[in-house]
């Protein structure tokens, strides 16, 4: 069913039980390290290492964020022609969204602290960016699919859970900025401090986009 399910009635044993609900968890909170990160510490990317002005940092930003609303739109649309066309499965289609979300977002954000060239590594970073769109065909769309009922419940908890990445992400980051002395006149310490902060996330986005993977389902598991 997908009616309401009254508070005293919820599986919270189920919930926590159901493996297809930790891969949404899982797969939304490194996503939101990326999307975190980002967030908090990209115009100072932009200054210190693309040597960006204050106006043209903002100008870059609003449009890569603009991409990224136009890559989540066409994510989902790309996602149903697939599944209207048997192309692949629901649980393939979730699983390949959260690849190109996730994992391959890291890698491009690890490569643009790590060239030299400043238009590449704009290009880049514009590219992580836009690729994060395809969430909306991932982790997002799968907390509807695994259960109707619950989905609201799954949500909750995962947006509660991904504040781990909000806190935790801007922090490390500010650790190991400060640690390798990044400022406008070491380039190099700030393309050493932003690639160990990439490391980071390469390491859990790759971790988490794994356990997706091999968890994830767009069976309905959890209707009550």
């Amino acid at each position: 069913g997908g009616g309401r399910v009254p508070a005293e009635n919820i599986p919270w044993c189920a919930i926590l039980r159901c493996k297809a609900a930790w891969a949404c968890w899982i797969g939304h909170t490194v996503y939101s390290w990326n999307f975190y990160t980002l967030l908090t510490q990209l115009p100072s990317y932009l200054s210190l290492l693309l040597h960006l002005s204050p106006d043209e940092a903002g100008w870059i930003m609003s449009l890569a964020y603009l991409l990224m609303l136009a890559t989540s739109i066409f994510a989902g649309i790309l996602a149903d022609k697939i599944l209207a066309n048997n192309v692949m499965s629901s649980t393939a289609v979730r699983k390949c969204a959260e690849v190109i979300s996730v994992f391959v977002p890291s890698l491009l954000l690890w490569g643009a602290s790590q060239v030299e060239d400043e238009t590449r590594g704009l290009s880049l970073l514009i590219t992580a960016i836009a690729c994060m769109g395809f969430c909306s065909a991932g982790h997002h769309t799968n907390y509807l699919e695994i259960s109707t009922s619950l989905s609201g419940i799954l949500m909750g908890i995962g947006n509660t859970v991904t504040c781990i990445s909000g806190i935790a992400g801007p922090i490390v980051t500010g650790a190991l900025v400060d640690y390798y002395h990044c400022n406008q006149d070491n380039p190099t310490n700030c393309r050493t401090a932003y690639g160990k902060v990439n490391l980071v996330g390469i390491c859990l986005c790759s971790t988490g986009t794994l356990f997706f993977i091999c968890c994830a389902s767009s069976k309905r598991v959890l209707d009550y």
